[in-house]
């Protein structure tokens, strides 16, 4: 519920990426660096910067967008993310 969602035209350089398979599960995600263009890490790999569909069809099928928060607000969440989930901070 921290993320908003955009068209694909509204989506710009530092948004987000999600993948979702067929079912709505979500598998992938990864940060746009250009108009049609992604960076992800694949697996235990490198990072890939790659066309938004040129991903292993495991990753997903279905693509949606959306706005990047601030980086104050990113780590905010995640620190709350990593309580909620056990970690000691």
């Amino acid at each position: 519920g921290h993320l908003a969602e955009v068209d694909a035209k509204d989506a710009f350089a530092g948004d987000l990426v999600f993948y979702f398979d067929a079912k709505g599960h979500f598998k992938h995600a990864g940060i746009i660096c250009s108009r049609n263009r992604v960076v992800s890490k694949w697996g235990t790999g490198h990072l890939y910067e790659h066309e938004i569909l040129d991903v292993p069809e495991s990753y997903g099928t279905l693509v949606r967008f959306f706005k990047s928060l601030p980086f104050q607000e990113a780590i905010k969440r995640f620190i709350e993310f990593a309580r909620e989930n056990g970690m000691l901070l």
